[in-house]
């Protein structure tokens, strides 16, 4: 098979066709809502409907890992401090890993989102495009974002959407094949993208147009196992940076302070808000669900949850049945 050009597989009619430019103009004199934002990092709005953004780090970053967590955000409402009051449907494409570690990709993110991770959840779908070639993968992208409607989209591994991402027509003809996409499906698509070796800079043509098209670039870097993610570029106000690192469990747990015990603090908050979600249970199955997210024994996860109780950042109701507090600010 010859190889396609992406311009021709995603152009919806011929350039040399007429276009109504009057339908692009833009009128001061009527009203235009923002496009809705699906998450949160504290206040600051995160991902906008129609838009695009990329993630980036060097390699073994933990790049996935905080991608991973912003899908558990969605899909729940709240993880790794960033919060969503839509709910929507995420679709995740891996280009690099084989299915196995694709597997384990879906069900962290489904084990963070308080869910089963045995069971396939209709608001998550994870493909691995791995054994396809670059225009088959463009092809596969577009046929599975339309047969599943997400809200946001995550290309972790965006670059092999392309042979060479040193090419400028080919860096160009991607970039904005996803803008396209985003305005068209009404969704966010954020990409994932290496930094250079020698630099901080995003990888070839591919990294300059995502840096120029982009509303947001979150940078993860990782120091003496703490994981940091920062945004280095956004159209509005900058969210606050994150800190993370990754528990015995292998999942990111939130981190703010720089000592064991704000560690040890920061761990039992985060392991909680994993266990409950937007959810509500009984004694038992919490403390069940502690110590299969935690790792920790019967007697150290009832200590903690009589702990958090305490503190009133988890309260119970007059039926024994326990849930966050939704006054506590969890960002």
């Amino acid at each position: 098979m010859e190889p396609l050009d992406t311009i021709q597989i995603f152009r919806p009619k011929p350039l040399n066709d007429y276009i109504n430019f009057k339908e692009y103009i833009v009128d001061v004199s009527k009203e235009i809502k923002e496009e809705k934002a699906l998450c949160y990092i504290g206040k600051v709005p995160l991902f906008t409907m129609g838009n695009i953004s990329c993630i980036t780090g060097k390699a073994k970053s933990r790049k996935t890992f905080f991608a991973s967590s912003i899908c558990a955000a969605i899909i729940s409402g709240n993880c790794l401090g960033i919060t969503s009051e839509e709910k929507g449907k995420v679709l995740f494409i891996d280009t690099e890993q084989g299915f196995s570690h694709v597997q384990k990709l879906a069900k962290r993110i489904l084990f963070q989102s308080g869910l089963n991770t045995k069971i396939n959840y209709h608001k998550l779908a994870v493909y691995a495009l791995r054994p396809l070639s670059p225009e088959e993968r463009i092809t596969a992208i577009k046929q599975a974002i339309e047969a599943h409607k997400p809200t946001l989209v995550v290309i972790d591994g965006v670059r092999d959407l392309i042979l060479d991402f040193n090419d400028i027509r080919s860096s160009a003809e991607v970039t904005g094949l996803l803008m396209k996409l985003s305005a068209d499906y009404n969704c966010h698509i954020t990409s994932v993208l290496h930094q250079n070796k020698a630099d901080n800079n995003m990888r070839g043509h591919m990294g300059s147009e995502l840096l120029n098209k982009a509303e947001a670039v979150l940078e993860v870097s990782t120091t003496s196992n703490i994981s940091r993610v920062k945004a280095i570029s956004t159209r509005g106000l900058p969210p606050k940076d994150i800190h993370f690192r990754i528990n015995e469990a292998g999942i990111p747990i939130v981190c703010n302070g720089t000592n064991k015990s704000d560690f040890y603090t920061d761990e039992k908050k985060q392991n909680m808000i994993s266990c409950l979600g937007q959810s509500s249970m009984k004694y038992k199955d919490l403390v069940n669900r502690y110590m299969e997210v935690s790792k920790k024994s019967i007697r150290t996860s009832q200590t903690v949850i009589s702990e958090l109780l305490t503190t009133k950042f988890i309260i119970k109701d007059s039926f024994d049945i326990y849930k966050l507090n939704s006054e506590f600010d969890y960002s």
